[in-house]
C-alpha cells in the first residue's frame, strides 16, 4: 500500500455526523468528573489509553484515530468499540450517542466487547476472539467456550 496515497472515503451520512457531535458533547460533559476522580487532565492520547484499558484491549486507540473519530472534517466513521469503551470509561449510556452502539450481547448474556460478567480469563479471551478473530479463530473460540462451560457444570 502506498503510504502517501490519500484514502478516499464516502462522505458520512447526516446521522453519522450527528453521532460524532453527540460523542464529542458526551466526552466534554463527562470528562470533568473523570479528571476529578483521577487527578489528571484527560488528553486525547490518555483517552485512547484509558478507553482501551477499560475494555481490556491490548493496544491503545491512537491519538490520530481519536482525532479522526471526533473531527467533523474527517469522513472516518465512529468505531463501535471506541464508542463503547469511552462510554464505559466516562460512565455514560452508549445509547446517548446512538442505539447502534449498544454492546453485542451473546447467548451467554455478556458484553462481547469487554466480556463483563465472566471471571474466567479463558472464556474472556475466547469471547474476544469470537468478536475480533479470523474465521478459524472464531470457530476455535466457540469450541473452547463449549468445553469450558461443559467443565463448569
Amino acid at each position: 500500500m502506498d503510504m502517501g496515497k490519500k484514502i478516499i472515503r464516502p462522505p458520512l451520512t447526516a446521522a453519522e455526523v450527528e453521532e460524532k457531535k453527540r460523542l464529542r458533547a458526551a466526552i466534554n460533559r463527562h470528562k470533568g468528573q473523570w479528571e476529578l476522580e483521577n487527578g489528571v487532565d484527560l488528553t486525547q492520547s490518555m483517552l485512547g489509553q484509558a478507553a482501551a484499558e477499560v475494555i481490556g484491549r491490548e493496544s491503545a486507540f491512537s491519538q490520530g484515530a481519536i482525532w479522526q473519530y471526533l473531527s467533523e472534517g474527517c469522513d472516518t466513521k465512529l468505531n463501535p468499540e471506541f464508542v463503547q469503551a469511552v462510554a464505559k470509561l466516562l460512565k455514560f449510556p452508549v445509547e446517548d450517542i446512538s442505539p447502534r452502539f449498544r454492546p453485542i450481547v451473546g447467548a451467554l448474556g455478556v458484553d462481547l466487547v469487554s466480556a463483563d460478567g465472566l471471571d474466567d480469563p479463558d472464556i474472556q479471551e475466547s469471547l474476544r476472539l469470537m468478536l475480533k478473530g479470523t474465521p478459524a479463530q472464531r470457530k476455535q473460540a466457540r469450541q473452547m467456550i463449549a468445553l469450558l462451560l461443559d467443565e463448569g457444570e
